[in-house]
């Protein structure tokens, strides 16, 4: 496939940590990092200019089936164009503006996804 995508950096040492974890934590884990994934394919559509919406129409949020970890994707062969620009074109880095905006929500969702599920499961 043509075009970028963004990963997590820090997901390995994620992962390791999210074994010892109970299953309901790694349900809230995907919880958080879906959303965020959603809100950065979702600000990156926002941002990425249109001419014939091939562009924005490429950009896609994927989650991995099992695993905690997923990725935004730019499929348009002429993303990386766009995105760094060329020596004609400025760059309009509509992905990366997307990443910065949704930096925090990530480390925000997170606690406030385990802390619903304690909630659940002090009720019990």
């Amino acid at each position: 496939m043509a075009g970028f995508e963004v990963r997590l950096v820090h997901a390995q040492r994620l992962k390791k940590k999210l074994r010892i974890l109970p299953r309901s934590y790694r349900g809230a884990t995907r919880s958080a990092m879906s959303r965020t994934l959603k809100f950065v394919e979702r600000e990156a559509k926002a941002n990425a200019p249109v001419l014939t919406g091939e562009l924005r129409d490429s950009i896609k949020a994927l989650m991995h089936a099992v695993l905690p970890e997923g990725t935004v994707e730019v499929g348009a062969e002429h993303a990386t164009f766009v995105h760094a620009g060329t020596t004609r074109m400025p760059a309009r880095p509509f992905l990366f503006n997307a990443f910065e905006a949704s930096r925090g929500d990530f480390r925000i969702d997170l606690p406030r996804e385990i802390n619903r599920v304690q909630r659940k499961v002090a009720r019990r």
